[in-house]
């Protein structure tokens, strides 16, 4: 086959718009930091890419949720701690107004101080996370607990407006946990602190060293044992945030490998595609003053 001028002259603008467009991808690389621009640029990395973007958003999506759901059993937490504290005072309180041999007036103040610590519970009952109360069940913007002014043991003494639904967050793939507790163990607190403190202004010494005690003890193991299934979620939910913030950067790292541009490399590579075009143009600079000089002759 004849080797003709316009073969040599379409090889070389051929050659030399691939090295063009070499050049003008390394420099918005070498401008941009990112390597990855297209599809075209490199369509097995940009598709990994996008996978690992999916699965970043999941990722995301599912670690908001866990920490979101540490945050509000951490507040449920500290809410029952400080329902345990009072308790232990108020069986002080108990103990000292079934003392037969306690003067009237001493009762008195030690109802008194006991009615104290009950309106202070209807406080923390009604604790608020985030504006939503974490005792209402499902009902977390209704006020879930008022004490009521009825001092009659039938009418009840606390009267609750939540319910005992579950709140859940999904922290995985099909993995939900519970976030909320409901009011139920509050509610039984409320009502046998209000009976101490009717029993004791009625100098009913029998029923604070019987039955007022006895319920004081039972609801502090319900409330050691709730606080213990809180506080068990709560642990699951903070191994899940660190575990899902420990995949996130994971595959942030993975997907920046493959996006990123090493500027470095980068640059050398322009060097030598600036190079490559330096070249290629001298060279067809003297071949084409060659075919001319020959067709003047």
């Amino acid at each position: 086959m004849r080797v003709t001028h316009s073969m040599y002259v379409n090889h070389f603008t051929q050659n030399l718009a691939r090295n063009q467009r070499r050049q003008i991808q390394l420099y918005t690389q070498a401008s941009s930091g990112i390597r990855l621009h297209r599809p075209s640029d490199d369509p097995l990395a940009v598709s990994r890419v996008m996978r690992f973007d999916s699965e970043l958003v999941d990722i995301e999506r599912f670690l908001s949720n866990a920490l979101d759901a540490r945050d509000w059993l951490g507040a449920t937490d500290a809410a029952l701690q400080e329902v345990h504290n009072v308790l232990h005072r108020a069986r002080e309180l108990v103990i000292l107004a079934a003392n037969g041999t306690l003067a009237d007036t001493d009762r008195e103040a030690a109802a008194d101080e006991l009615g104290q610590l009950l309106e202070h519970l209807v406080e923390v009952a009604n604790t608020q996370y985030k504006g939503r109360y974490l005792f209402a069940g499902t009902e977390t913007l209704t006020k879930p607990f008022t004490l009521l002014a009825s001092t009659d043991p039938v009418d009840g003494h606390v009267e609750y407006h939540g319910n005992y639904g579950a709140i859940e967050r999904t922290i995985g793939p099909g993995v939900l946990l519970q976030v909320n507790q409901d009011g139920r163990v509050l509610e039984h607190v409320l009502e046998v602190l209000a009976t101490a403190v009717e029993h004791m202004r009625a100098n009913d010494v029998a029923s604070l060293s019987g039955s007022d005690l006895a319920e004081i003890d039972r609801v502090v193991d319900e409330l050691l044992r709730i606080r213990s299934a809180v506080g068990a979620r709560m642990n699951r939910a903070e191994w899940t945030v660190d575990r899902l913030t420990d995949l996130s950067l994971q595959v942030q790292a993975l997907s920046s490998e493959l996006r990123d541009a090493d500027v470095a490399r980068v640059l050398v590579d322009l060097r030598a595609v600036e190079v490559t075009l330096q070249t290629s143009m001298a060279a067809a600079a003297r071949m084409f003053d060659t075919t001319l000089v020959n067709f003047l002759r």
